[in-house]
C-alpha cells in the first residue's frame, strides 16, 4: 500500500471516529464520502482495501477502548464489516463501469448517471448488508426495526454527502498536496461539527 492509500486509510479512520450514534451500536459518519472518493481515484480493489482496513481498525480500536462486548462478538462484527466493505467496493465499482463510468479525470454530463449508480449501490449495499445481519441475529422484525431506525439519519449523513466525493477526486488529481491537505482538514472539521450537532440534538 503506497503513501497516498495510507493517507486515505487514515483519513477514513479519522472521519469514522468523528461519527455519532442514533441507534445503539450503529455509527453514522461522513466516511462513505472518503471511501467512495478513494474508489474513484484508485479503483475498486484499492478503494475496498482502504475501506476494509479503516473499518476494521475503527471497530477493533473502539472495542479495545470501551470493552462493552465480548471480544468474539467484536471480532465477528469487525470481520463482517470488513467483508461487507470489500463487497460494496467491488460491486459498486463494477456497476459504475457497467453504467459507462471510467477514469474520473474530467467531469461531464456523461458522468452523472454512472456516479448516481455508484452512490446508490454503495449506500444500498451498506444498509442491506447490516439489515441482513440484524435479520440473521433476530429475524425479519429486528431487521425492519433496524432499517427504520437508521434510515432518516443515513439519508442525510451518508447518502446526501456522497456527491462531495467528486470534489475530493478533482482536488487530489490536481497533484497539489497542500491544497488537498487543506481540503482533508476541512472534511475532518465538518465531520466534527456534525458530530457535535448530533450529540447536542440527542441531549435536547
Amino acid at each position: 500500500m503506497g503513501l497516498p492509500l495510507v493517507f486515505f486509510a487514515l483519513l477514513s479512520l479519522i472521519i469514522k471516529r468523528a461519527g455519532f450514534h442514533v441507534t445503539p451500536g450503529v455509527t453514522h459518519s461522513l466516511v462513505s464520502m472518503v471511501d467512495v472518493a478513494t474508489l474513484l481515484i484508485f479503483g475498486p480493489v484499492a478503494g475496498g482495501t482502504v475501506a476494509l482496513i479503516s473499518g476494521l481498525a475503527y471497530l477493533l480500536l473502539r472495542a479495545f477502548r470501551h470493552q462493552t462486548r465480548p471480544w468474539i462478538e467484536t471480532l465477528e462484527a469487525a470481520l463482517f464489516n470488513a467483508g461487507l466493505k470489500a463487497l460494496m467496493a467491488l460491486a459498486s465499482g463494477w456497476l459504475y463501469t457497467l453504467a459507462g463510468g471510467g477514469d474520473f479525470l474530467v467531469a461531464g454530463l456523461s458522468d452523472v448517471f454512472p456516479l448516481l449508480v455508484l452512490f446508490a449501490t454503495w449506500f444500498t449495499l451498506d444498509h442491506l448488508g447490516w439489515g441482513l445481519r440484524e435479520g440473521i441475529q433476530g429475524g425479519p422484525r429486528q431487521a425492519m426495526a433496524f432499517l427504520r431506525a437508521v434510515w432518516p439519519t443515513s439519508l442525510l449523513v451518508e447518502l446526501c454527502p456522497l456527491p462531495a466525493a467528486v470534489i475530493v477526486v478533482f482536488v487530489y488529481n490536481q497533484g497539489n498536496w497542500f491544497v488537498f491537505l487543506l481540503l482533508s482538514a476541512g472534511i475532518v472539521a465538518v465531520a466534527l461539527v456534525v458530530q457535535r450537532l448530533a450529540d447536542a440534538w440527542q441531549q435536547v
